[in-house]
């Protein structure tokens, strides 16, 4: 049994790529997509040299749980393995309709859901989260 992707998941994840690109290259120096066989999306090199890998999960929509809404992501791979910190540095969460990203460390996500309560999610959330990343990247 496998599932198709429809058209409408594929513009969906495209659409949080160049979302989450965007917001990283005020602070890369060189960005590029990955390989549809990669396990992370993007690739960084940050200013000294260092690359990174970028996985981006998209979401159109907030889901209701228990009366409260959340931005809900998978962070999966298509066959349901979880990341490693050797596949994948960090993650990009791409709530759309409000154009922002949350972003976490591999280590810090460790669920098959990912949820940020709705009105956790804003411009200023994205910067402290991005803030948070890079300072682990760096140890």
């Amino acid at each position: 049994y496998t599932t198709m992707t429809t058209r409408d998941d594929a513009w969906i994840g495209v659409a949080g790529e160049f979302l989450a690109a965007s917001v990283l290259q005020r602070r890369f120096k060189t960005i590029a997509t990955a390989s549809s066989s990669s396990p992370y999306d993007l690739i960084l090199e940050n200013y000294s040299g260092v690359f990174y890998k970028c996985q981006v999960k998209s979401t159109w929509y907030a889901q209701e749980v228990n009366k409260k809404f959340y931005w809900q992501w998978h962070p999966s791979r298509h066959n349901k393995k979880s990341y490693e910190s050797k596949d994948v540095d960090f993650f990009a969460f791409v709530a759309l309709p409000i154009r922002a990203v949350f972003f976490a460390v591999t280590h810090d996500v460790t669920n098959s859901v990912f949820r940020i309560r709705k009105e956790a999610l804003d411009v200023v959330v994205e910067q402290e989260s991005l803030e948070k990343v890079i300072k682990n990247l760096h140890g």
